[in-house]
């Protein structure tokens, strides 16, 4: 159904089914479609040479602070994105003008529900995401030099840290619409003084693990994992060590897993994105 015939079909319903005056109707769809837009039931991509003729600054007081904000945004995690920078702006204005548009008419903060609201123990955040959170802190300390968005920010009442964690959702899932993170793989090495055993060994990691892990000959190439039978001298203090003794052990064979995944999941909280922002959407 497109966006027109669910209009029409709800103007129908409230005139003939529920017997609403014009001004009645025009509250219950307006309703309607803020809450579908706010849960983003709405499916159609954004016209961009159409966005901005309904959200302007005629029809909404937040429109200046909205470009503030998206300025700050761009300027802070978008600056080297590749695409047309004036779609660029209006996909991420869409995002701060649906925020804006929440925050001045229905906002809830949700971690009021909480029988017991623990943010450490709810929200555990990995180093890229910390980088992230304290971007926005910066971001929002810079605003509160602008008067016109301190003053709009002032009339909303809502505190900072739900504020930060608003802005620290959209902007996560903006980065991960329009980038592609990398890490790099974990640095495995593979000893055994069974040659047939070693081979076997280096095999199921592998299989495994497939890119995540590269397989490496020897200590000069500072693996990340050592995989051994036997104590080897000059390991590095920053090398897991892993000592197993067959390849058809399962227990043995568990504990290189785990080591290993440890070690991907210490490489995952350090990635990096790559740009690759599409004009398509």
């Amino acid at each position: 159904m497109s966006e027109f015939d669910y209009k029409e079909a709800l103007v129908n319903y409230f005139r003939s089914k529920k017997n609403r005056s014009q001004e009645q109707i025009w509250q219950e769809v307006s309703f309607i479609q803020l809450f579908m837009y706010k849960e983003d039931l709405l499916t159609e991509k954004i016209q961009f040479d159409q966005y901005t003729s309904f959200f302007n600054e005629e029809n909404f007081s937040f429109i200046k602070s909205s470009n503030l904000l998206t300025e700050k945004i761009i300027n802070t995690f978008f600056l080297n994105t590749e695409g047309e920078p004036e779609k660029l702006f209006l996909r991420i204005r869409q995002e701060i003008d649906k925020m804006h548009l929440i925050l001045s008419t229905c906002y809830i903060d949700v971690s009021v529900f909480s029988y017991v609201y623990d943010p450490i123990n709810c929200y555990y955040r990995d180093k890229t995401e910390e980088e992230l959170i304290e971007h926005i802190h910066q971001i929002l300390e810079d605003l509160q030099l602008s008067s016109t968005y301190k003053s709009w920010w002032r009339d909303l009442k809502i505190e900072k840290t739900s504020l930060v964690e608003y802005i620290y959702l959209i902007v996560y899932m903006l980065l991960n619409e329009m980038q592609e993170y990398t890490f790099p793989p974990v640095k495995v090495m593979v000893q055994n003084s069974k040659a047939f055993a070693e081979t076997i060994m280096a095999n199921k990691v592998a299989l495994v693990f497939t890119d995540r892990v590269q397989l490496v000959e020897g200590l000069q190439d500072q693996p990340d994992v050592l995989i051994t039978d036997t104590h080897l001298p000059e390991v590095s203090d920053t090398t897991r060590i892993v000592f197993t003794n067959s390849f058809s052990s399962l227990s043995d064979f568990n504990k290189i897993i785990d080591e290993i995944k440890q070690e991907i999941l210490k490489k995952y909280s350090h990635r990096t994105f790559i740009q690759t922002f599409s004009n398509s959407r």
